[in-house]
């Protein structure tokens, strides 16, 4: 009788068990069916609103099936193993490598990251999102952290880099910038 109640307890489980993983499986497909996020972007020249379609999802974008490994540091995109690479401690998208290793990049300006400036660094991202959308225009923004030796913290930095020859366009991109 006891073994009954074991394998009655073990098939409900297992039963349980599959159910979950189901409805987590029907939920990851919902989210990737509504990955598409729509962020306003603001052109400064004309005070207009437009659309940018960044495209946030746990799949990769190439491969819908595919669960994403990494966001692509030239356009914002989820992206799989096969994918994506990583190069100077960045992730690129294999089809955007060229984008990074066929210019000479340069550091437009480092500033620390503080909790409360999320509207600058959404800005940054806007801006970002529309000089690749319109343009094909790269800007990285790359995060790194610093040792404070003198209070033994860590501080947080955002680098934004751009191609040599793009440097006077992201001046005035980003002219809210002091650069």
């Amino acid at each position: 009788m006891n073994s009954y109640l074991l394998i009655f307890a073990i098939f409900l489980m297992v039963v349980l068990i599959s159910l979950i993983g189901f409805l987590c499986f029907i939920a990851l497909r919902f989210s990737r069916q509504n990955s598409t996020t729509t962020q306003k972007k603001s052109d400064d020249s004309d005070d207009t609103l437009e659309e940018v379609q960044i495209k946030k999802s746990p799949f990769c974008v190439d491969h819908e099936d595919v669960f994403a490994a990494g966001t692509c540091s030239i356009d914002m995109h989820s992206y799989c193993e096969l994918c994506i690479t990583k190069i100077d401690d960045m992730k690129f998208a294999r089809k955007n490598i060229d984008e990074y290793l066929n210019y000479n990049w340069t550091e437009l300006t480092m500033f620390k990251h503080v909790k409360t400036q999320y509207d600058f660094n959404n800005r940054i991202f806007k801006v970002k999102a529309k000089l690749w959308s319109e343009l094909k225009v790269p800007l990285i923004i790359r995060g790194h952290f610093k040792i404070n030796v003198e209070d033994d913290s860590i501080e947080a930095f955002t680098t934004l880099m751009c191609r040599e020859d793009d440097k006077k366009l992201m001046q005035k991109e980003l002219s809210f910038i002091k650069l």
